[in-house]
C-alpha cells in the first residue's frame, strides 16, 4: 500500500531502519568526500591560475596555504556539499527528509574533524570553527529543499 505522504510501498520496519542508515551514511559520505573533492578542486584551480600569471613553484608554495581567500572558497564550497548531501541523505530516506539530513550531518561532522585532524587545516582557526559550526544547518536546509511542498490551489473568483 502506498503511503499518501510519500508515494514509497510500505516497508517493513527492518526494511525502513535500514533505508534509513543509508541514507545518512551515504549523506555523510556525500558531505565528507564532496569536500575533499571540492578542496581539491579548488587547490588544483588557485595552482592553474597562479602559473598562468606566471608565479614559480617557490612562490606558489609560499603563499597558497596562507590565503584567506582560498581558505574561505574552500569553507564555502564543504558547505555547498552539506547541502548537497544533507538533500541526498533526505531524498534516499524517502520520509523525514529533515531529519534524516540533521543525522546525516550530525555524522559527517565528527569525520570531516578526523579527516582534519589527519591532512591537517592551513586555514584560520575561526574559519574552521564557523566551518564546523555550519555543518548541520547546512546539512539540514538540503533536507528542507528535499521537503515536498503542498501546493493548494485556490477556488477561482467568480466576478458578479
Amino acid at each position: 500500500m502506498n503511503s499518501p505522504t510519500t508515494d514509497l510501498p510500505a516497508m517493513s520496519d527492518d526494511a525502513g531502519y535500514l533505508r534509513s542508515i543509508r541514507a545518512v551514511v551515504l549523506g555523510a559520505a556525500a558531505i565528507v568526500s564532496g569536500s575533499l573533492a571540492m578542496t581539491t578542486i579548488l587547490g588544483v584551480a588557485a595552482i592553474a591560475g597562479m602559473l598562468v600569471r606566471g608565479s614559480g613553484a617557490e612562490t606558489i608554495v609560499a603563499q597558497l596555504p596562507s590565503s584567506l581567500l582560498f581558505a574561505i572558497f574552500c569553507a564555502a564550497g564543504g558547505l555547498i556539499m552539506c547541502v548537497i548531501g544533507g538533500y541526498s541523505a533526505a531524498m534516499i530516506a524517502g520520509c523525514n527528509p529533515i531529519r534524516h539530513a540533521l543525522c546525516a550531518g550530525a555524522l559527517a561532522t565528527p569525520l570531516s574533524l578526523a579527516v582534519l585532524a589527519i591532512l591537517g587545516d592551513s586555514g584560520p582557526v575561526w574559519l574552521t570553527a564557523l566551518a564546523t559550526a555550519l555543518m548541520i544547518p547546512c546539512a539540514t536546509v538540503g533536507g528542507w529543499f528535499a521537503t515536498p511542498v503542498a501546493i493548494t490551489l485556490a477556488a477561482p473568483v467568480h466576478q458578479r
